[in-house]
């Protein structure tokens, strides 16, 4: 069962894969060219949704145990050797689901649990340090169970963060360095014969040198 995507880098691409059980993920690096294993590390009790390489390191982001608990790694390009994991204690039954990374951080996105007090579900964006993995910026959000949101993919560019937000349908974008709300712009809705507003569920995002793209479903 695969969780998240393979990315080319350097020649390599990296992969990550989580057991059958859940109960064990593995990291691995592969030539390109021919597929063959360069190194694997095996990691018990976490689960694994994002993963991004740069020539800094290759990054995962997921949750750890059944407390599911915000996990981000940093692993050593050359070795795969760990050489920093964070687990965030902000509440149970989060996941840390979208990540990339460039030269200033690490971003990732994703659900952060609910809310006993306020009653609503909380949504997370936050900027980690490529060293040490400690928190340069996060943004928090509460939002009604009515209308649950949770980050889903994220990408970044020269300037700015992007995030998709499912299933409420918006693109946010943030100031990558302080984490400053640029927009929130709501995708338009598809309309059925019936004249009923469809949900839109925006799944995946990209961007290049002037453009973003977002591309999902709707029902």
């Amino acid at each position: 069962l695969a969780a998240g995507h393979p990315l080319e880098a350097l020649n390599f691409v990296y992969n990550n894969v989580v057991s059958a059980l859940w109960d064990a993920t593995y990291v691995e690096k592969r030539k390109s060219k021919d597929g063959s294993l360069i190194w694997r590390t095996l990691s018990d009790g976490n689960v694994l949704w994002g993963l991004s390489a740069t020539d800094d390191g290759v990054y995962v982001s997921g949750w750890s145990g059944w407390g599911y608990e915000w996990r981000i790694e940093k692993y050593d390009n050359d070795t795969g050797e760990l050489l920093w994991g964070q687990t965030g204690g902000y509440s149970s039954y989060g996941a840390a689901i979208g990540l990339c990374s460039d030269n200033s951080g690490v971003y990732i996105n994703g659900t952060d649990g609910y809310d006993d007090f306020q009653q609503k579900y909380i949504w997370r964006v936050e900027k980690r340090d490529t060293d040490t993995g400690a928190i340069l910026w996060v943004d928090v959000k509460y939002v009604d169970t009515a209308n649950d949101t949770s980050g889903i993919q994220i990408a970044v560019d020269k300037e700015f963060l992007y995030v998709s937000n499912h299933p409420s349908g918006f693109v946010d974008c943030y100031n990558k360095i302080n984490g400053q709300i640029i927009y929130s712009q709501a995708l338009h809705p598809q309309w059925s014969e019936d004249g009923l507003e469809n949900k839109i569920y925006p799944l995946e995002l990209c961007v290049d040198k002037n453009y973003i793209y977002v591309g999902g479903f709707f029902i």
